[in-house]
């Protein structure tokens, strides 16, 4: 039996006409980044397939409704936590535009994601067998890049000649690069001399400002899914299977905080708007253990020192 969701409160007044729930898809998705409009568009669509096998509209949407197509997500967590991050993002956005009566997703629980950060971060010397392994200059300068830089493959895939400028105030051959990241926010990174000359090489003569660094392909998409397969080229030469370049940013950060660049420094080159995603880098590699504070030090043969007697 349908259990139908009473609004506690007035719904919302329509202050946009939205002609149907695809009509709504496309409200929701207008401005965001490609790659969200990829990622989420394909969630949100199997939504309203699945309303429209079950015979309803998303203004029929009912708690019950919704937690059945929960269930039949995939069962595999991070596909399943962004399918339900999507469904609550797109039905939350319908209810404050006033198209939905309420937001039936609000109580919809997303699965906690797990936290396998540190076994994603690569040391020292992956990172140089990497740049070492490389089979042509593109690559070098590909997998330098991502790594001196800490850019998301999108990024790196959406620069474009004129985003490139020489910082002499920083030391000869220093850099600079405007990126443009998520959520169109834009940033300046700091390019150390070894970027320049990689992409030196690769520079036609009086490049274009307004050309892409990385061309020819169809799309800016196709471009970072040739990254996404040259780094995982990459990484099989070396041993390290499933490596993708988001890899080579979290060794950016991780490396940093390693060497001692201030968190606030990190935080603004790697675009982060939450701070406590520096926290996750901390927990990934614990720099200092509790344990070895509170160890003994006058048993080198590794026996338990037998503590003193209290009456």
């Amino acid at each position: 039996m349908s259990i139908a969701l009473l609004p506690a409160v007035a719904p919302p007044p329509a202050f946009a006409r939205v002609d149907g729930d695809r009509h709504l898809l496309a409200l929701w998705l207008d401005g965001r980044p490609p790659s969200t409009v990829a990622a989420y568009g394909r969630e949100a669509a199997r939504l309203l397939a699945w309303c429209d096998r079950a015979g309803c509209e998303l203004r029929g949407l009912t708690l019950d409704r919704l937690q059945a197509f929960v269930l039949e997500l995939p069962a595999g967590a991070p596909g399943r936590r962004r399918s339900i991050a999507a469904v609550k993002s797109l039905i939350g956005f319908g209810h404050r535009i006033g198209y939905l009566p309420w937001d039936v997703a609000a109580p919809v629980r997303k699965p906690p994601a797990p936290d396998r950060l540190s076994a994603r971060i690569l040391s020292r010397a992956q990172v140089l067998d990497l740049v070492r392994g490389a089979t042509g200059a593109l690559e070098r300068a590909v997998l330098v890049t991502l790594y001196l830089a800490g850019l998301r493959v999108a990024e790196l895939a959406g620069l474009r000649w004129g985003d490139l400028t020489e910082r002499s105030d920083l030391g000869a051959g220093w850099s600079q690069a405007t990126v443009t990241g998520k959520g169109g926010r834009t940033r300046t990174v700091a390019l150390p001399p070894r970027v320049a000359v990689l992409w030196g090489l690769l520079a036609p003569d009086g490049p274009d400002p307004s050309s892409w660094i990385i061309q020819p392909a169809a799309s800016r998409q196709a471009v970072v899914r040739g990254l996404q397969r040259t780094v995982s080229r990459a990484g099989r030469r070396i041993g390290v299977r499933g490596l993708s370049p988001h890899w080579l940013r979290h060794a950016w950060a991780s490396h940093g905080i390693d060497a001692g660049v201030e968190w606030s420094v990190i935080q603004a080159q790697g675009g982060w708007a939450d701070a406590r995603t520096m926290g996750r880098y901390l927990h990934a590699r614990p720099r200092r253990s509790v344990g070895a504070a509170l160890d003994w030090e006058e048993d080198p043969d590794g026996s338990i020192p037998t503590p003193p007697h209290e009456p």
